[in-house]
């Protein structure tokens, strides 16, 4: 099968590139035009940060009774999102984390069914669902973080190109928290009592680059880290607690609520931690003050929405191999270049499809498959 681009469009909420595609019989060396290869950004917050974000930067994310929920810092609901799960009524929608490019991911498990990283475009109001293999042990609920096109959720690192899973195997106790820090370094709590060893990883390799122990908790439930190292953790206690790169104890607060759930750090220096009851505490990086709002009563694991910078897309960007043959497969990229000269990788957030499926078809991750072409039906 060989592509080459016909045109690109510009639809309003993004753009839509059509490819000539072709495919070649293994026994002649000539093409037929069997369909059009069509590429359609249908997420519409990869191109719509030059308008006002249906998001609000800074806002935070909080997922309860299966429902997103945007508030502002000083705890006015702003709007609630359902969480559908594509195969059962009964699941959990988890921990939530944001990209920069606005999407909302969102671990979507269900007990005794699958588990399912759900995407969430605000542009379009839609969701798009990913079946996650568990690995040796379970995924279960825990941190959902994330780092370039890496998703992780305490021992497995979920590739958001194909979304295969990749299982985090390192010395000692498992896994309770994980966290990317802005740091690029993976932060790990281990499991089991007491929960206050920390190990710092490698993203790419997983080795342990350093390995700290606070004795100030005995429970970690929530670690993030800035770009310096510096170590943010939540604990059941209700407290917050800043670490340097070594463990030593920098400052701690008391945030006047108890069995803390989740944390997490804006790049902009705000920390906001989920509790088992509902509650949100909002600081920062001092810990000068706390300001404490009410949710729903359950519990509550939280993100901020990114203040991303304004950036405008200026082209879509399509790349595969020049041809495929009949009866093979061939795998398609799609990115978006920005006007800023940023790239992102959009390949399982577009719109895949062909104009006939008659002898070619392409899934959600844009692996092409042709079929085989019958003797004298095409010349």
């Amino acid at each position: 099968m060989n592509a080459r681009s016909t045109f690109s469009e510009w639809l309003g909420s993004g753009f839509r590139s059509v490819y000539e595609a072709n495919i070649c019989s293994d026994d002649r060396c000539t093409f037929t035009t069997i369909a059009w290869l069509v590429v359609v950004i249908v997420f519409g917050a990869v191109c719509s940060q030059m308008w006002a974000a249906p998001l609000t930067p800074g806002n935070i994310l909080v997922t309860q009774y299966n429902h997103v929920l945007e508030y502002t810092l000083s705890g006015e609901l702003v709007q609630e999102i359902p969480v559908p799960h594509p195969d059962t009524s009964r699941r959990d929608a988890t921990d939530i984390v944001v990209s920069e490019q606005g999407f909302v991911y969102v671990f979507n498990i269900a007990p005794f069914d699958k588990d399912y990283i759900s995407v969430y475009d605000p542009f379009n109001e839609s969701w798009r669902h990913h079946y996650v293999a568990a690995q040796s042990g379970g995924i279960s609920d825990g941190d959902l973080s994330l780092m370039g096109n890496t998703l992780y959720v305490r021992a497995t690192a979920i590739n958001m190109h194909d979304y295969s899973t990749t299982t985090i195997s390192i010395p000692g106790r498992g896994i309770s928290e994980i966290s990317a820090g802005y740091d690029g370094r993976l932060y790990v709590v281990n499991s089991g009592s007491p929960a206050n060893s920390i190990r710092i990883l490698d993203a790419e390799t997983f080795e342990i680059v350093n390995q700290v122990t606070v004795f100030e908790t005995n429970y970690i439930r929530g670690i993030a880290a800035d770009g310096a190292g510096q170590i943010y953790v939540t604990d059941l206690g209700g407290n917050i607690l800043v670490f340097d790169k070594t463990g030593k104890l920098q400052r701690e607060k008391n945030a006047g609520t108890s069995s803390f759930y989740d944390l997490d750090l804006s790049a902009g220096g705000r920390l906001a931690g989920g509790t088992r009851f509902g509650e949100i505490a909002v600081t920062d990086t001092l810990l000068e003050s706390v300001n404490v709002f009410s949710t729903r009563g359950s519990e509550a694991y939280v993100c901020f929405v990114p203040e991303w910078p304004l950036r405008i897309v200026s082209s879509l960007e399509i790349a595969g191999p020049n041809e495929v043959v009949e009866n093979s497969e061939g795998q398609y990229c799609a990115s978006v270049h920005y006007d800023n000269g940023d790239s992102v990788d959009v390949t399982s957030l577009v719109e895949w499809s062909l104009s006939s499926e008659t002898y070619a078809s392409i899934d959600d991750l844009g692996k092409l498959t042709t079929q085989l072409l019958l003797n004298g039906e095409h010349t």
